[in-house]
C-alpha cells in the first residue's frame, strides 16, 4: 500500500532518534533548550527540522502558548508531566505533536495530516503521537498524560 504525504528523510527519523538516545543519557537538545525538536515541510514537498523555530519553554503551558496559531508543525517535545495532588503522576516521556491547526490552509492541513501518518509509520517512537488541531486540544493534554 503506497503511503501518501512527504517522505520522511533520514537525517529527520536520525533527529528524533537522536532525541530518544540523548534523552536516556539525560540531554536533549535543541538550541540548548532541551525541550522540542521542530520539525516541517519545505514548500510541503520536503520535510526537515527548524532548528530556527525550536520553542524555549519551561514548562507544557508555555510552550503550547508560543505554537504558531496558523502553520503546521511536527514536534518532538520533552513532555515533563505536572505531579497529581497526591505525588503521583507520569515520568518524563517524549511526546509526537502533529500540529495541524484549523486555521491553515486547506491544502497544508491535507499534506501535514496525510505525512504525520508516514511519520508514525517511520518512527517506533515517540509512542505518544497526538494530532491537534486547536490550542484546547493541546491544554487537555497534560492532564490525559499525568493519568498514564
Amino acid at each position: 500500500m503506497a503511503m501518501s504525504g512527504v517522505k520522511v528523510p533520514g537525517e529527520v527519523i536520525q533527529a528524533i532518534k537522536g532525541a530518544q538516545i540523548q534523552k536516556k543519557g539525560g540531554s536533549n537538545s535543541c538550541q540548548g533548550n532541551g525541550r522540542c525538536i521542530t520539525v516541517g515541510l519545505d514548500d510541503l514537498k520536503s520535510m526537515s527540522i527548524f532548528e530556527s523555530e525550536c520553542i524555549d519553554s519551561s514548562t507544557f503551558e508555555e510552550f503550547v502558548a508560543k505554537i504558531p496559531e496558523n502553520q503546521c508543525r511536527y514536534y518532538i517535545y520533552d513532555y515533563l508531566p505536572r505531579k497529581n495532588m497526591d505525588g503521583t503522576g507520569g515520568g518524563p516521556m517524549l511526546i509526537g505533536i502533529g500540529w495541524i491547526p484549523d486555521t491553515a490552509k486547506i491544502k497544508e492541513k491535507m499534506v501535514y495530516a496525510s505525512t504525520l501518518e508516514s511519520i508514525k509509520k517511520s518512527l517506533d517512537y515517540p509512542n505518544v503521537w497526538i494530532q491537534a488541531n486547536d490550542k484546547s486540544d493541546l491544554e487537555e493534554i497534560d492532564e490525559k498524560l499525568r493519568k498514564k
